[in-house]
């Protein structure tokens, strides 16, 4: 089970139709994606943790070149072509060796969430096993299911190439499941892909994000979490 945030936020996020930026701030940084054709995803099952942490802060790289958020945001690009095509050999180079771990919401559970290596990212098209991926806010019952069904649910379950909004190390979207992420991940970089609520009967809850979470290693952006954001209850 997960924290709930103060029944103020929740009169507060109804109020404004359950989505949109962080009332805090605006983000640091936040681009318009280049619309691109639809798609779907792909995955496989859990291993170890993800490395040391690196700075959030550009940095400057062993061989002296200066590191900037275009260099994430492009590494954050090539995950979402990989997951847009499904083809995930290109998603298992751009991870870590060590895997990746993946969380449903906002909230990051470090002990608990699936970690995929490399190798099983590659297999799971192949993977028909059943496995636990944490548990559903709101009911707490246990979110099990294959790596291909984790996906189209908690990974692509939009077509995040075409995000309106795009975001580096600052949240955009909000539900009232608390957001730990920056805390579980402390000196990553944080790479938002937004798309808003458009049914207008849920007065546009059914906005969708999708973090992806990068630390640096040997000069080179490597993809170590995958963070899932939705409206939660």
């Amino acid at each position: 089970m997960r924290f709930r945030a103060a029944s103020a936020l929740l009169l507060c996020a109804a109020a404004l139709g359950c989505r949109g930026p962080s009332s805090s701030e605006a983000p640091a940084e936040i681009i318009g994606a280049e619309p691109t054709a639809p798609a779907a995803p792909s995955t496989g099952e859990a291993t170890a943790p993800t490395a040391a942490p690196q700075p959030t802060a550009d940095a400057t790289s062993s061989a002296g070149a200066r590191v900037t958020p275009s260099d994430v945001r492009a590494r954050a690009d090539e995950v979402v072509r990989a997951l847009q095509a499904r083809d995930v050999e290109a998603l298992a180079a751009l991870a870590h060796p060590r895997g990746v771990r993946f969380s449903p919401y906002p909230y990051v559970e470090i002990g608990s969430d699936r970690v995929l290596s490399p190798s099983m990212l590659t297999s799971v098209p192949t993977d028909t096993r059943i496995h636990t991926w944490g548990s559903f806010d709101g009911s707490g019952e246990p979110i099990r299911k294959t790596a291909a069904q984790y996906f189209a649910r908690f990974v692509w379950d939009a077509n995040f190439a075409r995000a309106e909004q795009v975001s580096i190390d600052k949240p955009i979207s909000y539900g009232n499941t608390l957001d730990n992420s920056r805390a579980a991940y402390p000196r990553a970089r944080i790479v938002e892909y937004y798309l808003p609520g458009s049914d207008p009967p849920s007065g546009g809850m059914d906005w969708r994000s999708l973090r992806l979470v990068f630390e640096r290693e040997n000069d080179r952006w490597w993809l170590v979490g995958v963070i899932h954001g939705e409206w939660t209850i």
